[in-house]
């Protein structure tokens, strides 16, 4: 019984494989894809141009990108020369004043602490968070000896240039204030 199955499998098979419409079939299907290769060996070929292109504007904006520094680079170089001072002890007081300046300018963007109108609305019994959000996050935290007082926010920095930190302070207990000290 098997084998009459098999071999009326094979020459059903034998036929279709000979009849006119299957090979007609056959060859519709594969110039089919025959114009699809071909459109799309085109696109990729467009597409490769394109990519090749693109690659080389590239590579001129880099290129061009590095002349614009190289000469922003000695244009600095220049206009340094012309500021600085020409006597070594002048050299010395305007590098100090400018590390100073620099410092200054650090601590005063370093929150909301460095504003006087910031201090002016700190009030006995605020909480923590009432203080952060009015002065930001202070610069150290420490916690204190004093019975009275169980943490200590400090705010210190350079403020106005002069070489010495000024420093304010709230004092917390059970997370309110029970003192402050404005550093302006």
């Amino acid at each position: 019984m098997k084998s009459l199955l098999v071999v009326l499998l094979l020459s059903a098979t034998n036929a279709l494989a000979q009849s006119p419409v299957a090979t007609g079939d056959l060859s519709s299907k594969f110039d089919l894809l025959e114009s699809r290769l071909a459109v799309l060996e085109k696109e990729n070929a467009q597409l490769r141009r394109q990519m090749e292109e693109n690659e080389r504007k590239r590579s001129e904006l880099l290129a061009r990108v590095a002349q614009l520094e190289s000469k922003a680079k000695k244009g600095d170089a220049l206009r340094l020369a012309e500021i600085l001072p020409k006597e070594e002890s002048e050299k010395k007081t305007f590098f100090e004043k400018f590390r100073r300046e620099m410092k200054s300018d650090s601590d005063r963007a370093s929150g909301l602490w460095t504003n006087p109108e910031a201090w002016a609305s700190i009030r006995k019994r605020m909480t923590s968070y009432q203080v952060r959000q009015a002065l930001g996050s202070p610069t150290r935290i420490r916690q204190s000896a004093n019975p009275g007082v169980e943490q200590v926010y400090l705010y210190e920095g350079d403020l106005n240039a002069d070489g010495e930190e000024e420093r304010g302070f709230i004092n917390f207990k059970d997370k309110r204030i029970v003192s402050f000290q404005s550093p302006h």
